[in-house]
Order: structure tokens, then C-alpha cells, then sequence
């Protein structure tokens, strides 16, 4: 539930820019997780804050990345 309303009121506020920054978001998450699982055998909450982390990274570096080559949705 927290996912998709994250997801709705960003696409609320970005518009079309919300898919890669959610794809970002998940696939970075989805690799931590991983490699906690591989490395200590499962998820703590230093992981999970790991993912927020490492998430919130990859959002900033697609959205500029975005903004290099589209106007950004507020102008």
C-alpha cells in the first residue's frame, strides 16, 4: 500500500517522470536486498535502510539524468 501510494502522489507531481524514477527505486531496493540475503543470510533494519538509501540515490541520479535531456515537469 505504501509503494503505490508513493508512486501515486509522485506521478501526481511529476507526471510521466514517475515510471523510471519507481523503476529506479525498485530495481536498486531489489539488489540490496539480494545481496543482504547472499552476504548475511536475511534482512535487519540497517538493511532496509540501506535500500532507502541506495533508492533515494538512484532517484536523484535518473532525474538528473532526465533533466539533461527534457524539461523539467515544473516549468
Amino acid at each position: 500500500i505504501a509503494v503505490v501510494s508513493g508512486c501515486a502522489i509522485a506521478g501526481l507531481v511529476t507526471g510521466w517522470w514517475v515510471a523510471p524514477l519507481a523503476a529506479a527505486g525498485v530495481v536498486s531496493a531489489g539488489a540490496v536486498g539480494v545481496l543482504a540475503r547472499r552476504k548475511i543470510g536475511g534482512l535487519s533494519g540497517d538493511v532496509l535502510g540501506a535500500c532507502e538509501q541506495i533508492a533515494e540515490c538512484a532517484c536523484l541520479v535518473v532525474i538528473s539524468g532526465l533533466a539533461t535531456r527534457h524539461p523539467i515537469w515544473w516549468t
